[in-house]
């Protein structure tokens, strides 16, 4: 199942780079042993569940990284008063 093994390392890395230089390695290690140990328990269909799993994940922690960027730092940031 050559297929969801290069789907699985596509999608892998499209995660935000800072997931990537800590995972990066250990994202491609698991796809490649998942993608096999799934294809042998569970066939063609339950690649294509792992291939949709990881689908939704990757925008998920995009937009996660993306909310955190835009929102949430900014407020660490923003100056405070001393006395209010």
């Amino acid at each position: 199942m050559n297929w969801a093994g290069r789907i699985y390392r596509r999608l892998a890395e499209a995660f935000p780079h800072e997931f990537k230089l800590a995972y990066g390695k250990e994202l491609t290690q698991l796809g490649d042993d998942v993608v096999e140990e799934v294809a042998k328990r569970y066939g063609a269909a339950g690649l294509v569940r792992l291939i949709a799993d990881i689908a939704v994940r990757v925008p998920l922690s995009t937009r996660s990284r993306a909310l955190l960027m835009s929102r949430i730092l900014p407020l660490r940031r923003a100056p405070t008063k001393a006395g209010a």
